[in-house]
């Protein structure tokens, strides 16, 4: 995800004395973000989700093991 260099390092550890917080993490993009979110949660089975977004929703919920079940999210009128 990272190569967890020095400056990397630094920029969380100024950026959690900034925000007065004890942990942070920083990912490259939002793939990442919610690919390390999804495990961290330990979801499984199936996910309800928009077909109406970046392709990295469904991604993340793939390369997890998850499966994406698409719903309509338009209200009839």
């Amino acid at each position: 995800m990272t190569n967890a260099g020095p400056f990397h390092q630094q920029f969380e550890q100024a950026l959690c004395d900034y925000l007065g917080v004890e942990h942070i993490s920083l990912f490259a993009n939002g793939t990442l973000a919610l690919v390390t979110a999804l495990q961290a949660l330990r979801i499984t089975g199936e996910v309800i989700t928009t077909p109406y977004s970046f392709v990295a929703t469904a991604h993340s919920l793939l390369w997890n093991g998850i499966k994406p079940v698409f719903v309509d999210t338009a209200s009839e009128a």
